[in-house]
C-alpha cells in the first residue's frame, strides 16, 4: 500500500502542492486525475524520489521514504514517466535490462536471473520480438511498452504510470491500459496512474483521485467521483456523464456551455 499524508512541495516560492492525503490500496489500481498544472507529475516525482517534499510523508509498502537511499527506494517505486529521453542506440532487451542496477551491487554483472526477468517482462508486454531493435527506432506505442517492460523488470511492488497513454493513438491506448490492466490482475502489483481521459479512467481504474487546486479533491470509485458537478468545479468544464454501453465503466464527453450551439449543428 502506498500512503501519502500530508504532503506539501513548493517550487521558487510558489506553492504546487498543499497538505495532499492519498491512500493506493494493495493490488488496486488507484487513478489520479485533475486538469493541467494540477501537480500530478510532481506528485510522481515527489514518490519516485527525485523531488522532496517541503514536509508530509511518503509511506510505501510501511517504509517511510525519506529515510531510505536512491537504491532502496529504486526497489519499492518504479515509474513510467511522460516522454522520457531514452538512448536511441540501445537495443530494447539492453534498455529494459539497465532497470534490474537496484538489485545488482557495485560492480556486480547481470545474472541469468536478471536476464531471465527481463525476458518476462519483454514477453508480457508483448516486445520480445523487438529485442534487438535500436531503441530510436521505436514507434510512440512501442516506447511505452518498452518503459513499462523496464518498470516490470525492476520488479517493484508499487508502479507508478505517468500519462501512459499521451500521444498515443485510440488503438495504442486501448493496448496500453489493456496491458496494464491484465498486469495489475496476475501480480496484484499496486498501481497509481496519472491519466487525462476521464473515459478510460473510469473503464480501467478501481479507484480515483480527483486533485484541485493543489489539494486531493475527492476520492471514491470511478462512478463517484465522476459526476457533471465534480468535473465542474474541477475542470470548469459541463459535460454529460453517461453509462457505458459495453461495461460497467463512464463515458465524460464535453457539452456546449451555449445550447443554441447545438441547435445550429
Amino acid at each position: 500500500m502506498l500512503v501519502i499524508e500530508k504532503l506539501h512541495f513548493d517550487y521558487n516560492g510558489q506553492n504546487i502542492l498543499e497538505g495532499v492525503n492519498i491512500e493506493a490500496p494493495k493490488g488496486h489500481l488507484t487513478g489520479i486525475v485533475g486538469p493541467n498544472g494540477s501537480g500530478k507529475t510532481t506528485l510522481f516525482r515527489l514518490i519516485s524520489g527525485v523531488l522532496k517534499p517541503a514536509s508530509g510523508k511518503i509511506i510505501a509498502c510501511g517504509t517511510n521514504m525519506s529515510t531510505v537511499n536512491t537504491k532502496e527506494k529504486a526497489r519499492i517505486v518504479s515509474i513510467v514517466p511522460q516522454n522520457p529521453t531514452l538512448p536511441p542506440n540501445y537495443t530494447v532487451r539492453d534498455l529494459v535490462l539497465m532497470s534490474r542496477n537496484p538489485h545488482l551491487k557495485l560492480l556486480e554483472q547481470e545474472s541469468h536471473l536478471d536476464f531471465e526477468i527481463a525476458e518476462h517482462s519483454m514477453e508480457l508486454t508483448e516486445i520480445n520480438h523487438l529485442s534487438k531493435r535500436r531503441v530510436g527506432t521505436l514507434s510512440g506505442g512501442e516506447r511505452q511498452r518498452a518503459m513499462l517492460a523496464m518498470a516490470l523488470t525492476q520488479q517493484t511492488p508499487i508502479l507508478l504510470m505517468d500519462e501512459p497513454t499521451a500521444n498515443l493513438d485510440l488503438i495504442h491506448q486501448t493496448h496500453i491500459m489493456n496491458l496494464v490492466r491484465k498486469i495489475q490482475k496476475e501480480d496484484g502489483r499496486t498501481i497509481l496512474m496519472a491519466i487525462h481521459d476521464l473515459t478510460l479512467a473510469s473503464q480501467y481504474c478501481d479507484r480515483l483521485i480527483m486533485i484541485s487546486n493543489r489539494k486531493d479533491f475527492v476520492t471514491g470509485s470511478p462512478k463517484e467521483v465522476l459526476t457533471s458537478d465534480n468535473i465542474l468545479n474541477v475542470y470548469g468544464a459541463k459535460v454529460l456523464v453517461l453509462p457505458h454501453p459495453n461495461n460497467d465503466g463512464l463515458i465524460v464527453t464535453p457539452t456546449s456551455n451555449d445550447e443554441s450551439d447545438s441547435r445550429n449543428l
